[in-house]
């Protein structure tokens, strides 16, 4: 860890000033340059999560007014400097609940804030190497969802965008990182099609659910 980049420069010149007994000028110089690290943020959301070891109870497709519950995983690998006073925030969107399932495999949690919806992970220090010469530093937490009708054919927006913002303990900088909103398209989840993503009414069978989605495609 801790890069330098060290640059050594030599110039000369036959061109030498009168006052100078030699046949030349010459000139000399080296440089440092400190490497900053960089950390990789993953945001994810699964349905089937059975090796986080909480139950996500629902079905599938998300059903209006009809509870089901997701975990959502941030997942944090550091590069080649030591980071420090790292933190981690995301807003559960509308029809978004949090249920106070959440763990981690660090010393702290994500905490919720019910005033402003926004969920928050406070990381004091990262070694460098995290998630490369050993396990990644990961936090997961329960939300619950309850689709309505402005969702029906449509996958419900879950949680914001998540952002990453941290100090580089070797070059004394900011570190930042982020990853894109989740939604009921569960596409970290490979147990789940594209289609049981889309929020429907409720019938068991899905061709008046089909027709509604071609239907709200069209609009």
């Amino acid at each position: 860890k801790n890069f330098y980049l060290k640059i050594k420069g030599g110039i000369e010149s036959p061109t030498v000033p009168s006052y100078i007994k030699s046949d030349r000028t010459v000139g000399f110089s080296n440089f440092e340059i400190k490497v900053a690290g960089a950390i990789l943020l993953d945001s994810k959301i699964l349905f089937r999560d059975a090796l986080s070891g909480i139950l996500n109870n629902g079905t599938l497709p998300p059903k209006v007014n009809t509870p089901i519950e997701y975990t959502i995983h941030w997942v944090i690998s550091n590069y080649i400097t030591d980071v420090k006073n790292i933190k981690v925030s995301a807003f559960l969107q509308g029809g978004v609940t949090w249920t106070d399932k959440v763990k981690s495999n660090i010393g702290s949690v994500p905490v919720y804030d019910p005033n402003t919806q926004e969920v928050s992970w406070t990381i004091d220090r990262l070694a460098s190497g995290r998630g490369f010469v050993n396990s990644s530093a990961e936090a997961i937490f329960q939300i619950q969802v309850i689709p309505s009708t402005l969702d029906i054919g449509k996958v419900k927006n879950i949680l914001s965008p998540t952002s990453l913002r941290a100090e580089d303990g070797f070059v004394a900088s900011d570190i930042v990182s982020s990853d894109l909103q989740l939604t009921t398209e569960l596409t970290d989840d490979t147990t789940v099609t594209r289609e049981e993503g889309v929020v429907y009414i409720g019938s068991k069978n899905f061709s008046n659910y089909r027709a509604i989605r071609k239907k709200m495609e069209v609009y």
